[in-house]
């Protein structure tokens, strides 16, 4: 008896993996140099990214520093910042800030469901980290591109009524 146990063992563990494998759900989200943007962006801040299959949800999170170390910090997001393309760079901060409206709106959906575990769950700990890594972020764009300051709210604007089109 013995035997077929420790036998079935690894080919359990082995089912799992392959299970895990197929069935993961995982972000499609962003593109290739999005995502090594993300990383980088994230890193430099002391961030973090990940993606919620519950909800659905791309997000950010954070670990707790001072304000000095954010400050240090926020001067190596600008340095990264600088080695991408303008157009790049801003095409990243408008992804990120469609992630916002998307955010916004899947945790309004839940609010009218009356859903409340997870409409805190989004806006107690999924938005309040992306607010904060996307304000660095558009002080970061604004830097490198002073041209889309003059035109960053329209865009703002375009971009949450696409989402809400897009999503309604």
């Amino acid at each position: 008896m013995k035997k077929w146990i420790i036998l079935l063992i690894p080919i359990l563990l082995v089912q799992c993996s392959l299970y895990y494998k197929v069935f993961k759900k995982e972000s499609t989200y962003y593109t290739g140099q999005e995502k090594t943007i993300l990383s980088e962006t994230t890193g430099a801040l002391g961030f973090g990214y990940g993606f919620d299959p519950s909800v659905k949800l791309d997000y950010i999170f954070t670990h707790a520093y001072s304000e000095a170390a954010l400050k240090e910090n926020e001067k190596k997001l600008n340095g990264i910042m600088k080695k991408y393309e303008p157009a790049a760079a801003i095409s990243f901060y408008e992804k990120m800030y469609q992630l916002e409206q998307v955010t916004l709106h899947k945790m309004n959906d839940y609010k009218e469901d009356e859903d409340w575990k997870q409409y805190t769950y989004i806006e107690k700990y999924l938005l309040p980290p992306l607010r904060q890594y996307l304000g660095l972020l558009e002080k970061s764009v604004l830097s490198i591109s002073s041209d889309y300051g003059k035109v960053i709210d329209t865009r703002k604007q375009e971009i949450a009524e696409q989402v809400k089109k897009d999503l309604s």
